[in-house]
C-alpha cells in the first residue's frame, strides 16, 4: 500500500524525470599536448622570457626619463602660450573659466568693533549714524552694504554694545 497524500504525484526511484545528462567527450589528444608543452615555463613564453630583469628596468627608467623629459618640455611649451593669451587680453576660451576682477581689500590698523566701541562711547546712536561716523573718523571699506556689516558687529557683540532701543545701540558699562 501506498503511504502518499492524495493528489500528490508519486516519484519512482532511478528516474531523473526530464533532465538529460550531457555524454562526455573525451579531450582531444592535440589540446592535451599543446597544454603538456607549456607546463613548466610558468608564464614565460613570450618575447621577453630570455631578458633579464636588470635589462627590463634599465630601459624602464630610460623611458621613464624620456617622459618626464617630454612632459618638462609641454610644461613649458605651456606656459609660454599661457603669457601669450594673457598678453592679448581676450575672452577666456570655451571650457574656462573667467576670472572676476577682484576688490584691493581696505586694511585698516583697529577692527570693527573697536572703531565701533571708540564713536559710541557715551552716545546712542543709530546703526546709519554709526556706520558714517565710523567712515568719517578712517575705517575704510568697500563694502556696498556696509551698514549690515556694522550692524552685524553690533548684534555678534553682546558683551561689548547694548541695544537701547529698536536700532540703537550704546556701548555696554565695563565692556
Amino acid at each position: 500500500m501506498s503511504t502518499a497524500k492524495p493528489g500528490s504525484k508519486k516519484r519512482r526511484s532511478g528516474v531523473s524525470g526530464s533532465r538529460k545528462k550531457k555524454p562526455k567527450t573525451a579531450k582531444s589528444p592535440q589540446k592535451h599536448a599543446a597544454s603538456s608543452s607549456k607546463r613548466g615555463t610558468r608564464g614565460r613564453s613570450g618575447p621577453l622570457a630570455d631578458v633579464s630583469i636588470e635589462a627590463l628596468q634599465a630601459e624602464f627608467e630610460r623611458r621613464l626619463a624620456a617622459l618626464q623629459r617630454r612632459r618638462d618640455e609641454l610644461t613649458t611649451e605651456l606656459d609660454q602660450l599661457e603669457r601669450e593669451i594673457a598678453n592679448f587680453e581676450i575672452a577666456p576660451a570655451p571650457g574656462r573659466r573667467a576670472t572676476r576682477p577682484t576688490r584691493k581689500r581696505a586694511r585698516n590698523t583697529t577692527n570693527l568693533t573697536e572703531a565701533l566701541r571708540k564713536i559710541l562711547t557715551d552716545r546712542t546712536m543709530s546703526v546709519s549714524e554709526m556706520a558714517e561716523a565710523v567712515q568719517a573718523a578712517g575705517y575704510r571699506t568697500t563694502s556696498p552694504n556696509f551698514r549690515t556689516i556694522v550692524n552685524q558687529t553690533l548684534i555678534g557683540n553682546p558683551k561689548v554694545f547694548k541695544r537701547v532701543s529698536r536700532g540703537k545701540y550704546t556701548v555696554k558699562a565695563g565692556g
